[in-house]
């Protein structure tokens, strides 16, 4: 649909379906896709969200989209891909690292290194507990 707020509002409500585990494989790849290619950085957003309420810990192809959305334009985004990643646990080297780039960065703003600080804590004690 070309309405910002009909693609929000059906990004939004992939997450909602993650409560009462209502999804399937067709519906996280939607949020796959809005959370890359829609132009609308509020949709991105929530569809990065949505895959963090659905995603399990062994996804590779979600959890490598999310470290894609650590490279979006927007601020708002790479926030919540880093939340997203430390949602689905996956702590494999690659999302790590990709967390500590974001922690390195001169340009990243506070916000954004703050939450893959916090993402980064949350998958590392959590990869020390198993």
């Amino acid at each position: 649909d070309p309405s910002e707020s009909v693609r929000y509002d059906a990004a939004w409500a992939l997450g909602e379906m993650a409560d009462y585990e209502t999804y399937g494989e067709s519906e996280l790849e939607v949020a796959r896709t809005a959370a890359l290619e829609d132009d609308d950085a509020d949709v991105r957003e929530a569809a990065v969200r949505a895959i963090g309420r659905m995603a399990e810990e062994d996804d590779e192809e979600s959890a490598n989209v999310l470290q894609q959305a650590l490279e979006d334009s927007a601020k708002g985004v790479r926030i919540a891909a880093a939340r997203a990643l430390a949602d689905i646990g996956n702590a494999e080297d690659q999302i790590l690292v990709a967390l500590e780039e974001v922690l390195t960065s001169r340009w990243e703003a506070e916000e954004v290194v703050e939450a893959a600080k916090q993402a980064l804590l949350k998958l590392t004690s959590a990869d020390r507990e198993d």
